[in-house]
């Protein structure tokens, strides 16, 4: 998507004081008593005292329930007349939860919003914001790895013929967006590459490459640095190739950026319940436990979500 910038792709930054969800957060006493008390809202259709937040599980569903657990409780304090479940998903599983009434809220990859929103009504209520130096990132990309030593791979035109390895056919960051760059480089990720495996993980297709089983490697912006954070992987162990210096961003990429994962409100969800869940989750400060558990920044509105169904739409995957 380097072709079409716009405006949302300058958006990433954001000062650590965010001064919009200040002002947000002291209207929200205010517009919660102008919007109806949480009391007369009804949430999951079969269930009207629990509020399900279905999340997509892209490391897994472990991973995903530590992640997100205090998200809940903070959610849950803030509402106790709620029961507030996390209910991880598979990649296969989201939709047909969501078309099930089984969730009432999504935290899913961009591919995943839209295609909720074009097929099942589903409504974009705030953008994640991810960690980035001292900025936060509300956008995101894809970062192609491969190993120092391999010298016979130094371009796009190289992943010809080479093992490939990705997250999931759904995933956005691993996978989808870096079809598109191949298909604008004339390269046919199905064709042209001599294999690919899925592995369900950005972790495992990071030390897929570092122990050679794959060439190259598609995961999404942040993971590396995160792996790195965590003292389990040395930026001299890996190359990102088609390194992406402008417009500037604060994490290593090799692809354009797009907007960050949404937390969505389902069909049947009412206006007053998701204004209410949505300040909530913009109240959710860098420093919660909740942020922390989740390894993010926090939440902001919705950015424009219209490069990611361009995505689809070239890839002819919407």
């Amino acid at each position: 998507m380097e072709s079409m910038p716009g405006a949302n792709e300058m958006k990433w930054q954001r000062k650590v004081d965010k001064p919009m969800p200040v002002a947000i957060r002291l209207l929200a006493p205010l517009l919660a008593c102008v919007f109806g008390l949480p009391f007369s809202v009804q949430a999951t259709v079969d269930d009207p005292k629990t509020i399900h937040l279905g999340i997509l599980a892209e490391e897994g569903k472990e991973v995903c329930n530590t992640r997100w657990r205090k998200t809940a409780e903070h959610v849950q304090h803030s509402y106790p007349q709620y029961n507030v479940r996390v209910v991880c998903l598979g990649f296969d599983e989201v939709e047909d939860a969501v078309s099930d009434g089984r969730v009432d809220f999504t935290i899913t990859n961009p591919a995943m919003y839209v295609t909720l929103e074009y097929r099942h009504g589903a409504s974009r209520i705030a953008t994640l914001e991810n960690l980035g130096d001292t900025k936060t990132a509300t956008l995101f990309g894809g970062v192609l790895l491969t190993k120092p030593e391999r010298l016979d791979i130094q371009s796009l035109n190289d992943i010809r013929g080479k093992k490939l390895a990705a997250v999931d056919p759904a995933s956005f960051g691993g996978w989808l967006i870096h079809s598109l760059l191949l298909k604008q480089a004339g390269i046919d990720p199905h064709s042209d590459v001599g294999s690919i495996v899925f592995l369900g993980s950005h972790r495992k297709v990071v030390f897929d490459v570092l122990n050679g089983k794959a060439d190259v490697g598609e995961v999404r912006t942040g993971i590396v640095e995160q792996m790195e954070q965590e003292g389990i992987l040395d930026h001299t162990r890996y190359r990102v190739l088609n390194r992406q210096e402008n417009p500037p961003f604060p994490l290593a990429r090799s692809t354009g950026l797009y907007p960050n994962w949404a937390l969505a409100k389902m069909v049947h969800v009412s206006s007053q319940l998701a204004e209410q869940v949505m300040f909530n989750f913009i109240n959710i400060e860098a420093s919660s436990d909740a942020a922390r558990a989740a390894r993010i920044q926090g939440w902001t509105i919705p950015l424009d979500y219209y490069p990611v169904h361009h995505c689809l739409q070239e890839l002819k995957a919407q």
